[in-house]
Parts: C-alpha cells; structure tokens; sequence
C-alpha cells in the first residue's frame, strides 16, 4: 500500500513538471526562437520565396513540442534545447541564396551545447552569441559571414569545439578574439583564405589537440616554437599554404603528443638534417602521419626505424640511395614520387616486416627489377613508373608464399623512361591471380603479344595504362578493360 502510494505521487509529480512546461514539455521561449528561426528561412529571395516545405515539423502549434521536432535534441529531465543540427537547411535548393540570419535569435536558447549552421550560406552581421554560455560546439563552416561576429565568438568561453572553414570571413588580423577561448580543444579554420595569423596568440589555447589552418595564403618562416606551449596538440595541420624557409627540428621537440603533422604544399626548404629525417622523427614518439610533400627539402633517407606509419616526403628534392632497411618500424606507407634518390630498389626495403604501400615513381632509380617482388607477403601498393629499372617482369608476380591470397591492390610497372630500358616480353598470365588489385599501370614498356585472356576475369580492375598496342583486332578487351592513355 505504501509502495503505491509513492508511485502515485511521483507519477502526479511528474504530471505537474509536464503542466508546468505548457506546450507538451517544450519551453514556450525556446519555442518561439525556433520559429523565429524557421521564418527567417522564408523570406524573398532572389528567386522568390522558398517554399514551405523546409523543416515540416516545425509548427506553430501549442501541441506541438519542438523536443520532437526534427534537427533538434533536448535534455529528457529538463525538456531546454541542447542541440541544433541545422546544417544544410535548404538541402541544395536549386534557386536558394543566401539568406540574411541575426545570430540573436538563438539567444533564448540557453542550455544549447551544440549549434550547427554548416552548408547554409548564411550571412550575418554584428548579432552577439556571447550569451549562448554553455556552447561547446559550433559549426559556422561553408557560409558567407562577416567579420563583425568575431567578437561574440570570444565570449564563447565554454567552447570545446570550433569549426570556421571556408565561412566566409576573411578576417585581417588572424583571429585575435580566439585567444580567450582557454578551453577550446578543436579549432578549424580552413579555407579562408587567411594572409596572417598570430600563432602567439594560437599559442594561448592551452587545450587545444586538433588545430587546421590548411588551405590559406599563410606566408613567412614557420613560427612553431610561438606555439610549443601546446604540448596537449594531436594534429596539427598546414598544408597548402605559402610558409616558407628552413624547418627548425628543434621546434617539434615540444610536441610529445601530436599524432598527425601535415606541412605540405608550402615553401618550405633547406636540408632536413641534421640528423637525418628518420632520427628527429623518432623523437616524436606518438607521431603516426607525417606529410612533407610538395616542398623544397634536401636530404637522404637513413635506415632507422620509423615511429610514423604513414610518410610523404614527395615532390622534394631528397637524393641519394633509397634505404636498404629490412626493419622500416612501424611504417606502413613511403610515397617518395618526384624526387632525386638514384641507385637500385633495394630488396630488403621491399620485404620489410610492416610495409603495405611503396611510391618511388618518377626518381632516377636504375638496375633491374628485382625478382623478388613474386613474393612479397605484405607488400600492396608498389609504384615504379618513370624510372630507369629494366628487366621482365616476374612471370610469378602474383603467386605468395602462403594463403594463395593474390597481394596488390595497385601495381604500377611503367618503368623506364627511356624505350631502349624499359621492360620487355609478354604480360604475365599470373597476374590474373591478382583478384584484389584495382589498378595496374603497365604503360610504357616494350611489351610484346597480346593481353591475357585471363585479366577479363579481375572484376575490380579499373585502370590498365599503356597496352591499347596489344589489343590489335580482338575487341573482347574494350568492355572488360579500361585503359588509359599516357
């Protein structure tokens, strides 16, 4: 009796919080926001007034409560919005433009922790979200903002999370309100087209793990040590920018933690000793993805384990022979294209214990093709073309020494450049044992006789470069393989 008694009261307890609410547990402020929201979507544009088919749930309606409406998510016990989704809103509409939005009208919206407004297009003037306290997230990426809401951004002091790519603005100063921002962990910003940015005051933001500022017009030396005191970072990318002079190795030292490193397509020059690339790599313990390519750095490859599984120092200047290591660590990939290394391919480098994917292509490699590469256990990707090896191509190129699982996925043999070297005889039979390869780039060669039948049979190919001279009068080829022209 007593039990139920209880039970009563709480299930009338409950009655009363739902009551008091109104709306079916939506707050009637927040409400309201909302719909002031949806009809900003509404007005004229260009092409004339949008339909109304844009958030249908959206109703102004008492009994309607906005907790159930769609792209948004409130708290269960306190029925406050905490997330708005509002990412492409006008799903790609044909004849949208970008509408005109006052950032105030979230300002009711109190509880809110997520906010994205990404893919809209939106404009928006001076209108404050400093009062949204509680925000952690916000998403203003892929719109057409202006420089007066950079303000109220710094006031978001409970920021975890900030996404600004390609948003439009294309601020003067770098950002300087950010600064405040102690305990933002992910900051992007790029695609703004950005000329100069304090990393002193990046430097600041003391929580930060994830920072991107690719794909700006950065110029000037590379300041990392204005932000070593981000010891926290765990990616920390750069690329496609105009940063230029010598990488200061010492710089990297205090970031014991970063896990992605990403300086390419920059300006950036001079020799990567000393110590040679491999040793102050390995001072970066937890470093997994180093990216280098497309810039003017010098320098050999030493035979020292790697801690990076994933390296691109492509479209350098790097020179010497490449490695003979047998332990490469934990490297998983090497693109070394477009570089100046000479010398052999070295067979122990090819056979190392973790290597899944090996870019040589366009150096001034010589010798023979190793025979080796028969039997490669783990090897998937090897891209020779543009070299000077020469030699037949191994007529057991696909058979393994266990499994009888074919190993490649991409295979690129287009060898030599010069006609008198390049790889001579048939195509192997064998390589219809490759079933999971998806490109094979053949072009290039001397190759004689005609395409094995056998290759109709690799479903997943998609590129076979260089062999429309084999084809002669047999046309089963043309449904079966697609070839590209070099």
């Amino acid at each position: 009796m007593e039990l139920a008694l209880v039970k009563c009261f709480m299930l009338c307890l409950v009655i009363i919080l739902l009551r008091g609410k109104g709306h079916n547990g939506c707050n009637k402020v927040e409400r309201m926001a909302l719909l002031e929201f949806k009809s900003s979507l509404y007005k004229p544009q260009r092409h004339g007034r949008i339909p109304n088919f844009l958030l249908p749930s959206w109703i102004d309606d008492p009994q309607s409560d906005c907790c159930s409406w769609e792209r948004v998510t409130c708290n269960h016990t306190t029925s406050h919005v905490i997330e708005l989704s509002l990412d492409n809103a006008y799903h790609d509409l044909p004849f949208f433009s970008s509408s005109l939005v006052n950032m105030s009208m979230f300002q009711p919206l109190k509880e809110l922790r997520i906010l994205n407004l990404s893919y809209n297009g939106f404009d928006a003037g001076s209108e404050s979200l400093a009062r949204l306290e509680k925000l952690e997230i916000l998403d203003l990426s892929h719109n057409s903002l202006d420089e007066s809401i950079m303000p109220s951004l710094g006031g978001l002091t409970s920021l975890k999370k900030l996404i600004l790519s390609q948003f439009g603005i294309y601020p003067k100063q770098g950002f300087p309100n950010l600064s405040n921002l102690s305990g933002l962990e992910y900051l992007d910003i790029r695609g703004n087209y950005i000329q100069k940015v304090s990393f002193r005051l990046l430097g600041r933001l003391s929580s930060l793990k994830y920072l991107d500022l690719s794909s700006n017009s950065l110029e000037g030396p590379l300041p990392l040590h204005e932000i070593s005191n981000l010891s926290k970072l765990e990616l920390l990318i750069l690329e496609d920018n105009s940063l230029n002079g010598t990488l200061r190795v010492q710089d990297l030292k205090s970031f014991a933690n970063l896990q992605i490193l990403d300086l390419g397509i920059n300006e950036l020059d001079g020799s990567i000793l000393p110590g040679k690339i491999p040793r102050w790599i390995g001072n970066l313990t937890w470093l997994q993805i180093l990216d280098m390519r497309n810039n003017s750095f010098e320098g050999e490859l030493t035979c020292e384990p790697f801690s990076v599984a994933y390296l691109d120092l492509s479209h350098n200047f790097l020179s010497g022979s490449l490695p003979s290591c047998s332990n490469t660590g934990n490297l998983e990939q090497i693109h070394l294209q477009e570089n100046n290394f000479t010398g052999s391919l070295p067979e122990a480098l090819l056979n190392s214990s973790n290597l899944l994917a090996l870019n040589v292509r366009d150096n001034r490699l010589s010798g023979k093709i190793p025979n080796m590469i028969a039997e490669l256990s783990n090897l998937r990707v090897l891209l020779l073309g543009g070299n000077n090896l020469s030699g037949s191509i191994p007529k057991n190129c696909a058979r393994k020494k266990a499994l009888n699982i074919a190993p490649f996925y991409e295979l690129k043999l287009s060898l030599s450049r010069k006609i008198d070297e390049a790889s001579t005889g048939p195509v192997p039979r064998t390589f219809a044992k490759l079933t999971q390869i998806e490109s094979l780039d053949l072009s290039h060669n001397s190759l004689s006789g005609e395409i094995p039948s056998e290759l109709t049979d690799l479903l997943f190919i998609s590129l076979l470069g260089g062999l429309q001279q084999l084809i002669g009068k047999d046309s089963r080829y043309e449904s079966s393989i697609q070839y590209l022209r070099q």
